[in-house]
């Protein structure tokens, strides 16, 4: 007749219950330290593709290798046929070295020195797989092109020695009516 001591017995369930205790707890401090997935700024990209997304803004910053500054803000629209975002209107367009006087100081970008960026849709161009075009009018070097780098809800690149921002915004277009406070 085999004997069974029950000292091991109580020994060997307390010792799994023990290891089945530990393994939940380390099951359950993964769960509870990890943090809530934000999304990247990919997803949020990603989010702007839909007929739905429209009143929105898009703002444009290009350095040239020369060091001169552009920025521009005006609206943009998704075009569900070609599957991309494009602008709606002329961009209006102001530069570090468009100058002007005010108050007895010379001050950059002078809305009075703008320059029309596009005649007609599709000077910008944004395609869902990041791809970038960008045709002002006033570009010395013709349509600048990238895929985008992103942090938040600042997208980057470089295309001929040119550095491009953007950034999608609810706000206003460039040179909109305000009053003074």
């Amino acid at each position: 007749m085999i004997k069974i001591n029950y000292f091991n017995l109580k020994s060997i369930w307390i010792f799994l219950i023990i290891f089945i205790f530990i393994i939940l707890n380390e099951n359950i401090k993964i769960v509870i330290s990890s943090p809530i997935k934000e999304l990247d700024c990919h997803d949020i990209f990603i989010s702007h593709f839909s007929s739905n997304n429209n009143n929105k803004y898009l703002q444009v910053t290009v350095i040239n290798p020369q060091g001169v500054v552009s920025f521009s803000r005006d609206a943009i629209s998704y075009i569900t046929k070609g599957n991309y975002i494009t602008n709606v209107k002329l961009f209006p367009t102001v530069f570090s070295n468009g100058e002007q006087c005010v108050h007895s100081q010379l001050q950059p970008f002078s809305f009075d020195k703008k320059k029309i960026s596009f005649g007609d849709r599709n000077g910008i161009i944004i395609s869902p797989d990041g791809n970038f075009t960008y045709k002002p009018i006033w570009s010395t070097v013709g349509e600048l092109k990238f895929n985008y780098s992103c942090d938040k809800n600042i997208y980057y690149g470089w295309s001929k020695s040119h550095f491009i921002s953007f950034s999608f915004i609810t706000d206003h277009e460039l040179g909109s009516p305000c009053t003074n406070p």
